[in-house]
């Protein structure tokens, strides 16, 4: 009778622990202008280190999700905002890194925008203007 008992006892270890989804997460890019564009770029981090071979990029109107690694705790993330024509043109780059709890939803947002003087045929025929193009990259888990 101990024998039956010590073998119920066992299977469940032996099962392992009931594993839970994997973490997923959703990111978006969306961008206002005519004379531009943006891209963005992320990567998962574990103690601030970047974890090999998880991350991610995005351009102007990208939308998708994913399966984050189990053992981030924090994710480091670049958006590049860029304006230009045959003549000028400018970028503007924003940088941010977010640690949080694997247990717990999060949310890092990186706005950026950058104008400049372009001349380009493409603007009323051949001509010359300030344009400008901003972006916002939206990743949530």
């Amino acid at each position: 009778m101990a024998s039956a008992v010590f073998a119920i006892m066992v299977l469940p270890a032996l099962a392992g622990p009931v594993s839970a989804a994997d973490p997923s997460y959703r990111w978006s890019l969306t961008c206002k202008g005519s004379h531009g564009g943006a891209a963005a770029s992320w990567d998962w981090l574990q103690d601030g280190q970047v974890i090999s071979g998880a991350s991610g990029t995005a351009s102007c109107g990208d939308r998708g999700h994913g399966t984050r690694p189990r053992n981030a705790n924090g994710v480091t993330a670049s958006l590049t905002v860029w304006v230009s024509g045959l003549i000028g043109g400018d970028s503007a780059t924003k940088n941010a890194t977010l640690s949080f709890d694997p247990a717990n939803p999060f949310e890092l947002r990186i706005d950026a925008s950058v104008s400049a003087y372009i001349c380009d045929r493409s603007v009323h025929g051949q001509g010359c203007t300030t344009a400008t193009e901003s972006a916002t990259f939206d990743l949530t888990g």
